[in-house]
């Protein structure tokens, strides 16, 4: 689903562009963390201050096309760039030395370096198959593997349970918060069912979550309701035994949706929003097989969700 990547700044030296092949395989790159990657870098940013530094140092030739892809990066609802908390910047270690410990250390899918920099990695033994040479992006596995999560990821149920499993860490894997975002929770009978799909996420996010601090956590699980007997349902049969198997903060938002706009079922994070095309009811009725159900990355939807949250709130006694 998400892909993520360390980038060692000197790949994109000016230099390095005097090949036209080399802008392509950057490009790709570059727009390819837009579609459905993450960038991570030191908590103190230093790392990302190197690139945005090399990328507008490049001549006007290239310059302007990267400058512009950067800012999208840079925009706070795209969240693109991922500040590894536990990990600050050391001045006395060499920069190169100190991306591939942050690589290390949260297990990103890729290692992005210069042409330089893979041959000091390769005449010291660094046999690492993430590290991947800018010059040789387009055909690495991270691209392949990339595109294959953005354009071709069929319903879960064709999937095998370490895939999907993978597939959802890789949502939640950088995030701080959760929002689930379901009408039929508030609305269908089977309270139970939606309960064990989050109870199968969040203990994904407990276990692989990097950001969140001793398992502390925001989670938001917002639906629509028409009766207060389904109120106190929602609580007895969702809320309450989530509060108990999970130390995360859990915060419920019921809506009154009387525009009809509230239907698509949708799992937001920090950096990405997925499309689940059947809600969070994941499982069949043995509660182990998977149903089938259609993930797919809805970054489009941001103002929508937006909208939702607006509605106007049905108060939910504590």
């Amino acid at each position: 689903m998400l892909m993520s990547a360390v980038v060692d700044p000197s790949s994109f030296d000016k230099d390095y562009f005097e090949d036209p092949s080399y802008e392509q395989n950057a490009q790709i790159f570059l727009r390819g963390v837009l579609a459905n990657g993450l960038l991570i870098v030191d908590s103190d940013g230093i790392l990302k201050d190197l690139l945005i530094n090399n990328i507008k140092s490049l001549s006007l030739k290239y310059g302007e096309r990267f400058v512009i892809i950067i800012a999208e990066l840079l925009k706070n609802k795209r969240h693109k760039i991922v500040n590894l908390d536990s990990f600050g910047y050391k001045k006395n270690v060499d920069t190169i030395l100190q991306a591939y410990e942050i690589r290390k250390n949260c297990k990103a899918d890729s290692f992005i370096v210069s042409i330089k920099s893979f041959h000091f990695f390769e005449s010291n033994n660094f046999a690492d198959p993430a590290i991947t040479p800018l010059s040789n992006y387009i055909y690495s596995d991270f691209e392949k593997k990339r595109r294959w999560f953005f354009e071709e990821l069929p319903s879960i149920d064709n999937l095998k349970k370490t895939e999907i499993e993978d597939i959802i860490i890789r949502i939640i894997k950088y995030s701080k918060w959760l929002r689930f975002y379901d009408k039929q929770i508030g609305s269908g009978d089977r309270t139970s069912f939606f309960r064990k799909g989050i109870e199968y996420i969040l203990s994904l996010w407990e276990k692989n979550g990097i950001l969140i601090k001793d398992c502390i956590g925001e989670v938001e699980i917002i639906s629509c309701v028409k009766s207060s007997d389904r109120i106190k349902k929602i609580k007895s049969d969702l809320l309450v035994p989530l509060k108990s198997k999970f130390s995360f903060h859990f915060t419920l938002r019921l809506k009154e949706d009387k525009s009809d706009i509230f239907h698509a079922r949708f799992l937001e994070t920090q950096h990405a929003i997925v499309l689940f095309e059947r809600g969070f009811d994941l499982f069949k009725n043995d509660g182990n097989s998977f149903r089938r159900n259609f993930l797919k990355l809805e970054n489009t939807a941001f103002n929508h969700l937006n909208e939702c949250r607006n509605l106007k709130d049905i108060a939910v006694e504590k």
